[in-house]
């Protein structure tokens, strides 16, 4: 998913018309889970059930026992705009089948705000991410979780990208060479997406392993590894 490269291009001299730099914003703000039936006509099996909840409490319940939500306690001062979405369904395996869900939440707008995308770590993704082709790493870094008890921290390790890649051919874009990175400041000017494998301090609290992607749109790098680090583990 998180791509990786260094590397670095001056596109300085590159002047794109402001209507397809609005265009692209516009697009990678509607979730970092784009979810292919709007993005590219692909729906969620047949099987497919999608619920809404009003609270991450209702939305934990939907989502069943087998793990745990997180929500972010700290939200940059944005109100979330919507239900929270619970998909699950089940595909066919070589065995038993295989669990799929995906859990979406939106704040703000699609000029400052966040999306919050989840599943249970051993869970398949009910509607796969699908990421914009701008996307580059801007790299790891620490963010530390005390899932509201400040003595029993655990750092973890997240992937943070930025929608920085901007390619002259706009209509069908290559993807970005593999030496390419965007840097922090590019977090807040085109868009970030934090990923991470987040879990309780404690095995008190377990099962609550679940894999979080965070995408922000006018939210500084700062920021966004704030709102990683305010999530809270919420059980069903």
């Amino acid at each position: 998913m998180p791509l990786s490269a260094p590397g670095a291009w001056d596109f300085s001299l590159i002047r794109i018309p402001s209507r397809y730099l609005d265009a692209m914003r516009r697009s990678l703000l509607s979730g970092v889970l784009v979810f292919l039936t709007v993005t590219m006509g692909i729906a969620p099996s047949a099987s497919a059930d999608t619920q809404t909840a009003r609270t991450w409490s209702g939305a934990a319940q939907l989502a069943g026992e087998d793990g745990s939500l997180w929500k972010p306690t700290y939200r940059a001062g944005l109100k979330r705009s919507g239900p929270i979405s619970v998909t699950t369904d089940t595909f066919p395996g070589d065995g038993d089948p295989q669990l799929a869900m995906a859990v979406f939440a939106s704040y703000g707008n699609d000029k400052h705000g966040f999306t919050i995308t989840q599943k249970f770590n051993d869970y398949a993704w009910a509607a796969e991410p699908a990421f914009d082709r701008a996307i580059a790493p801007v790299g790891k870094a620490d963010i530390m979780i005390d899932n509201g008890d400040p003595d029993t921290p655990i750092t973890l390790k997240a992937e943070v990208s930025a929608n920085c890649y901007l390619p002259k051919d706009l209509v069908s874009p290559p993807p970005p060479p593999s030496s390419f990175t965007c840097s922090k400041t590019d977090v807040k000017r085109f868009g970030g997406v934090l990923e991470v494998t987040v879990k309780p301090p404690s095995t008190m609290t377990a099962p609550g392993t679940s894999t979080v992607i965070i995408e922000s749109q006018g939210i500084s790098y700062s920021k966004l590894l704030r709102i990683a680090s305010g999530l809270q583990q919420v059980m069903g």
